[in-house]
This record gives C-alpha cells, sequence and structure tokens, in this order.
C-alpha cells in the first residue's frame, strides 16, 4: 500500500487537480527543522510528535483546512481533541488500530 501511494503522489505531485503544494513557514527561533509559525502554540501540545507537526502546519495553512488522514500511528488519538480547538480534523482510518 505504501509503495502504491509513493507512486501515486510521484506520479501527480505536479498536477494541480491532484495535488495542493500548501506553503509552510519554519518558525525563526526554532529549535529544529520540526518548528513551523502555522503549528498552535499551545503547551498542551508540547509533547506532539515533533516530525507529525508539518501535517498540522500544512492542514491549517491550507484555506480549506482539511482532515489529515491517520491509519496505525497512535499518537494522533491523545490530542485529536487540542487540535480539533485549532481548527485540525483528524481522521481515523483505522480506528481500532490507532
Amino acid at each position: 500500500m505504501g509503495d502504491a501511494f509513493l507512486k501515486w503522489v510521484l506520479t501527480n505531485q505536479a498536477n494541480p487537480l491532484r495535488c495542493r503544494h500548501v506553503p509552510i513557514t519554519l518558525a525563526p527561533d526554532r529549535e529544529d527543522e520540526n518548528d513551523f509559525v502555522e503549528f498552535p502554540i499551545d503547551p498542551r501540545l508540547a509533547g506532539f510528535d515533533r516530525s507529525d507537526r508539518k501535517f498540522v502546519a500544512v492542514a491549517r495553512s491550507h484555506p480549506e483546512h482539511p482532515p489529515i488522514l491517520n491509519a496505525v500511528d497512535t499518537d494522533w488519538r491523545d490530542y485529536h481533541e487540542i487540535l480539533a480547538e485549532h481548527q485540525v480534523a483528524v481522521a481515523f482510518l483505522c480506528p481500532d488500530e490507532a
């Protein structure tokens, strides 16, 4: 499944009917490459996986605030209600797994 998705992305990434490029901004006072201006400033999100912050930043930056699709990453379940307060929806594709 992962290989098929990667092939789809590589095939369609330049097709504006399939993919939208959404700019996100590295925070000027960033600790590393995972700090984005668009990520909510909320102390309850301090433990949120730093490598997943880009997905939240993209969802918040996109004008339609699309949901983040999650299959089996259980960390998202811990934060989905807090993220919803910041206009970030998380859709659990495998709710029994995540």
